[in-house]
């Protein structure tokens, strides 16, 4: 079944004006890239239901404004990883068809122009992986783990911005795969995950300088399929689900990760309802999740939640995305008020 890519813009910030002769008028917004459409109920090796996505769309919403185009990306992809340098969006990896063994996994890299809504593609990973985690760190994009067709990935790969080369660091100490990761002063932390099957707690920290990961305390629950959003100076595990025998149950748990006393602490709040494979993205002072699958309902949803760390209360956000959906991939960036969408 064939994942059609596409994105939408759900939340605006406040404009600014004349920073650019372009970009006049432009506003900071939170975007997913995904598809939209259809839903079967089969359960894949990382826990979310059989996928087939069709009818790809736009949707960027300022004030009352809504308009509707297309910007679709160059190849089919699900499971894959958005992340934004200096307002370009780079989507790599994921899969261009659904398969319970990773057989379609790709290892496309292409980069997001928001400003002319145009696609350019760069060198590809060296391996093909999905449900992997990526991101920026300085001058480097780290691509961590994953699955293909010869099963769970340890590989690490670091893309120089610089040079525009992939190499290879230090692997992961497990394979790992639907796991959550996150970056902080300077170091990359990825959380929880299943490893040939099995879900875990784990959380691993990556030192870039010194090339090594760090054991670091487990979480409280065994999760994958998450997020793992920092603000304030922790990290939050929000969402997922793990397995108890043969059935899936959502993690209703958030976490709360101290990096300088090393510490998991459960907060008071949970989340508002099941979150597997949700698109999470920081904006403002609140973490913001998109979508997801709810094991306890059986459906996938089409709201968005934020979580206020603050405050700690949660609050579900007025409007739909255009479809439920899960797996969607997202990342902040400054829209452009007059992008050229095509009709």
């Amino acid at each position: 079944m064939l994942f059609l890519p596409s994105f939408q813009i759900i939340i605006k910030r406040e404009r600014e004006r004349d920073l650019a002769a372009y970009w006049w008028g432009r506003e900071l917004c939170l975007l997913y890239f995904t598809g939209t459409g259809a839903w079967s109920r089969k359960a894949d090796v990382c826990g979310l239901p059989e996928k087939s996505l069709t009818d790809p769309c736009a949707v960027w919403v300022r004030g009352a404004e809504t308009r509707r185009g297309k910007a679709v990306m160059p190849y089919n992809s699900a499971h894959h990883c958005v992340v934004e340098v200096e307002n370009f969006l780079f989507v790599l990896g994921g899969e261009d068809q659904w398969n319970p063994n990773g057989k379609h996994s790709t290892n496309f890299v292409s980069r997001y122009d928001p400003r002319f809504n145009s696609w350019i593609q760069l060198p590809p990973m060296q391996e093909r992986r999905a449900s992997f985690y990526a991101c920026r760190l300085d001058k480097n994009l780290y691509v961590i783990g994953g699955r293909n067709e010869t099963g769970y990935l340890s590989s690490v790969e670091c893309y120089n911005l610089e040079t525009n080369e992939w190499r290879y660091v230090s692997s992961l100490p497990q394979p790992l795969a639907a796991h959550a990761g996150a970056v902080h002063n300077g170091k990359i932390y990825i959380s929880g995950g299943v490893h040939n099957g099995e879900y875990v707690p784990w959380l691993y920290c990556y030192d870039p300088v010194m090339d090594v990961w760090a054991r670091k305390q487990d979480m409280n629950t065994k999760r994958a399929i998450h997020t793992l959003a920092v603000m304030n100076d922790r990290l939050y595990a929000i969402g997922g689900n793990h397995l108890k025998g043969f059935s899936h149950l959502d993690v209703m748990l958030v976490e709360c990760y101290d990096p300088k006393g090393d510490q998991w602490n459960i907060l008071q709040t949970p989340i508002l309802e099941g979150r597997s494979g949700p698109g999470c993205a920081v904006l403002d002072d609140s973490i913001y999740l998109v979508g997801g699958y709810s094991w306890s309902m059986g459906a996938y949803k089409s709201s968005t939640i934020c979580y206020s760390p603050e405050k700690g209360t949660w609050t579900e956000l007025e409007g739909d995305v255009a479809e439920p959906l899960a797996g969607p991939a997202c990342s902040t960036v400054v829209l452009p008020a007059c992008v050229p969408y095509n009709k």
